[in-house]
């Protein structure tokens, strides 16, 4: 299935804001969620011509937020890749296999750097979007 940047940045939109809700403080009294929201929106709009690829301005924007907002829209994004990545596998797609791993433990890295747990977050944000996907639903 394809996803176009608008899509994908919604969804992390989204997820940026219930991952900042989740963080311990003192991080959570240092968001700006109006910041947070243009970040999240504007992280990937260079893809919508490039693709997915680094570019400068990608960096330039990553400089005009704070540390905490990169760290808070980069787990969003780790996030909604990795619930984007495992509808593929649902769908049969076996080709993502070997970017999930790579995903989550990017993800992992950065949920780290502000006491968050980043497989608690995933499972989580699963059971947000539908209760079906969570592990301990298997075989019901």
């Amino acid at each position: 299935q394809s996803q176009n940047v608008a899509e994908h940045s919604f969804h992390v939109i989204w997820i940026a804001l219930w991952v900042a809700a989740r963080l311990p403080d003192p991080h959570s009294q240092l968001i700006d969620e109006h910041q947070l929201v243009m970040h999240a929106m504007l992280h990937d709009n260079d893809e919508a011509i490039t693709g997915d690829i680094p570019s400068p301005s990608k960096e330039c924007h990553i400089k005009k937020n704070t540390p905490l907002l990169n760290t808070i829209v980069k787990i969003a994004d780790t996030l909604e890749a990795s619930l984007f990545l495992h509808e593929e596998m649902a769908l049969g797609n076996t080709t993502v296999g070997p970017i999930v791993d790579w995903v989550s433990s990017v993800g992992t890295e950065w949920a780290a750097k502000v006491g968050l747990d980043y497989q608690i977050l995933y499972y989580e944000l699963m059971e947000q979007c539908d209760p079906t996907r969570h592990p301990a639903m298997e075989g019901v």
